[in-house]
């Protein structure tokens, strides 16, 4: 019943992107205004880490890195970082229940210093 009145997520998984050792796993997600963010899990010694992004775009300003050209585009919600979580348990993703969350990479990035 709740499912059919509320959005249970308000993101999506966009695109997954495996590393050849099985070892990392990269999530690109859809937020609910079209921007994205990617998601980084990380396997290694039977645990998981987890790279979260809190932003979208980055401050830091590197002429490298495509996100780092953009500068901050804005903050994400609480929800919007723990879908993440989510959606990386949601596709079976060992361990994804955020016991090394960071600020992330890629198109979405940390907070510098967090």
């Amino acid at each position: 019943l709740l499912c059919a009145r509320f959005a249970v997520s308000s993101s999506r998984v966009e695109a997954r992107e495996d590393s050849a050792d099985g070892a990392t796993t990269k999530l690109a997600v859809a937020l609910s205004d079209g921007l994205r963010v990617e998601t980084v899990l990380m396997r290694h010694g039977g645990r998981t880490t987890a790279c979260v992004s809190s932003q979208v775009g980055c401050a830091m300003g590197c002429t490298f890195c495509a996100t780092g050209t953009m500068g901050i585009v804005g903050d994400l919600t609480a929800g919007e970082i723990v879908e993440q979580l989510l959606h990386g348990r949601r596709l079976g993703l060992s361990g994804a229940s955020g016991g090394g969350g960071s600020g992330g990479g890629g198109r979405g990035g940390g907070k510098a210093g967090a």
